[in-house]
């Protein structure tokens, strides 16, 4: 292993960097610089530039950062360092006039139709589905807010409807008799493209099953639907790769390219 590896601190760079505890530790490298400036001006030029390779290759130089600045910045009245967009919340689950059914009956639906297999107690999707749920993600993914609205209307419970939101269509809007909910991309790609699998994988589902179900299943999502990056199991907020204690202690899916929630998992 080379020196740069050893040193490089990839949890705390790259797309994990606090930017935060970055700025604020380059802000001590600049005293530290001026100190040495002081006494001779060959040592500042030193000092500033072993401190901003650290920086730079770990993400921190004062050691210990990532213990200290959580619990700092939980002090300070300044906003989290690191946050996921709250857009795992809404669901085309609970959008029909029907009464939906509850989480066990939709597993054991799901299991009845071999769409998830359980082993030791652990869940995981039939490869059949996934691949099928895969196609359905990418034939959605390149379409516009109308295309993805008009194909939520499809596969939502009747009398529902669908429209897009905002110029780049980013948003969806859906509404029932009993109000509306409004769904990110992701989020409406995920769970279209779901319901779309489920009709061709398991016909025998019931429409209120297959709806119910699209929820769930984006627990089970691997990559983003947007983008394609592996989603990471992670919390809403953190420093340095900690989480914000005042934050609430969620669980989330969460894709580290668009910095979006895909899945929160019930507590």
């Amino acid at each position: 292993m080379s020196t740069f590896e050893r040193v490089r601190r990839p949890e705390y760079t790259g797309r994990n960097r606090c930017w935060p505890c970055t700025i604020t530790n380059a802000a001590l490298l600049a005293v530290l610089g001026v100190v040495a400036a002081v006494v001779w001006l060959p040592l500042a030029v030193a000092v500033l530039v072993a401190g901003g390779v650290g920086i730079w290759l770990r993400g921190y130089l004062v050691p210990y950062t990532p213990r200290v600045a959580p619990p700092l910045f939980d002090r300070l009245p300044v906003p989290s360092p690191k946050s996921y967009e709250q857009a795992a919340r809404g669901s085309l689950a609970g959008t029909g006039d029907e009464a939906a059914p509850d989480g066990e009956a939709v597993l054991d639906a799901l299991l009845d139709a071999g769409v998830v297999d359980a082993d030791a107690d652990a869940l995981a999707l039939d490869s059949s589905f996934r691949d099928a749920w895969a196609d359905e993600r990418r034939a959605l993914r390149d379409e516009d807010g109308e295309a993805l609205a008009a194909a939520i209307e499809s596969t939502a419970p009747e009398g529902v409807t669908a429209r897009a939101q905002g110029s780049d269509g980013s948003l969806i809007l859906v509404e029932g008799s009993d109000g509306g909910v409004t769904l990110a991309r992701p989020i409406a790609i995920a769970e279209a493209a779901a319901v779309r699998a489920l009709e061709t994988t398991a016909p025998e589902l019931s429409a209120a099953v297959r709806v119910s179900a699209a929820r769930p299943l984006r627990g089970f999502l691997e990559r983003c639907p947007v983008c394609g990056t592996d989603v990471v199991e992670t919390t809403p907020r953190s420093c340095c790769g900690t989480t914000n204690p005042r934050e609430e202690d969620d669980r989330i899916l969460a894709c580290p390219s668009c910095d979006r929630r895909i899945y929160t998992f019930p507590s």
